[in-house]
Parts: structure tokens; sequence; C-alpha cells
């Protein structure tokens, strides 16, 4: 499929769609860098999935990444988002990067305003089911740029 950036999508810099907490427990592997993704990936994204679905998203099967320890995409009318988890293991929690980005395909035409809006509930919705979850701690809602930012170090830093 042939998409649109997120800059084709309006106020795409502003929208706040990177997620940075922390997850109590979690899985027993190894710390800094990994040889293989963390099992505890699409686990923990299947649950935040299943809660977009309680909410009326239309969210498909959260699976281990090419290039992430898990992803799903939400579904909307003529547009979708897609959702990737990062996870940094440390001895007592792991650290983790949700990320989401807005794909509108060339020949559906969506508004950008319309995809933006579209984006942003489902945004608001990831960040009100992590802010519940009572192991996650230390929840931060960023743009893409302050996300990049603080990322810099996320996977290489023991």
């Amino acid at each position: 499929m042939v998409s649109m950036k997120d800059s084709e999508v309006a106020r795409a810099a502003e929208i706040k769609s990177c997620f940075l907490f922390t997850i109590s427990g979690g899985s027993a592997g190894q710390q800094g860098r990994r040889p293989f993704r963390d099992p505890f990936g699409p686990y923990f994204l299947a649950q935040v999935g299943e809660k977009l679905r309680a909410e009326g998203f239309h969210v498909t099967e959260a699976k281990p990444g090419k290039a992430c320890d898990a992803g799903f995409d939400v579904s909307q009318s003529g547009f979708g988002v897609t959702v990737v988890l990062l996870i940094g293991c440390h001895a007592d929690a792991n650290e983790c990067a949700l990320l989401t980005w807005c794909i509108r395909p060339w020949l559906r035409r969506v508004p950008a305003e319309a995809a933006s809006a579209g984006w942003n509930r489902v945004c608001t919705s990831i960040d009100r089911i992590l802010r519940e979850s009572l192991r996650i701690t230390g929840v931060l809602w960023l743009t893409h740029q302050e996300a990049s930012q603080r990322l810099a170090s996320f996977r290489g830093s023991p």
C-alpha cells in the first residue's frame, strides 16, 4: 500500500503520538541489548488492543514486529494508525516506548483534518489505557520530536 507521510496529516508535528513509560516486573529478559524480541511485547500489546476494541476501534492482532517488540494496526474510515512497542529490559522493570503513525493511502480521499482527529482519538484512548494500568508508571505522552530526543539512548544503554 502506498501511503502518505505523517507530515501530510494536519498538524502532525503537534500530535502527541508517542508514549514512554515503565512496567514493573514484566519479563525476565536480559538487561540492555537482546538478541531476540521480548515475548512480553505481543502479550502486553494484545491487552492494549483488547481495551481499544472495547472502546469501538477496529484493531488487528498484536504480533512480534521486525524492528520492534510488537505491533498492531487500528483501522479507521479511510486511514489507519500503526502502533509499535519497544521494550528496554532492566533488572527490576521494563522501560517501554509505544509509538504511533497515521497511514493515509494515496487513493483514498480522506481530509487531513479527519485523519488527524482520528489519530488523536486513538492516542487519547491509549493514554487513558496506560494510565489506568496498575503496573505502569511514569507515563509521558509526547510528540514524535520530543520522544526522539529521549529515545536516542533507549535501546543501547544498560
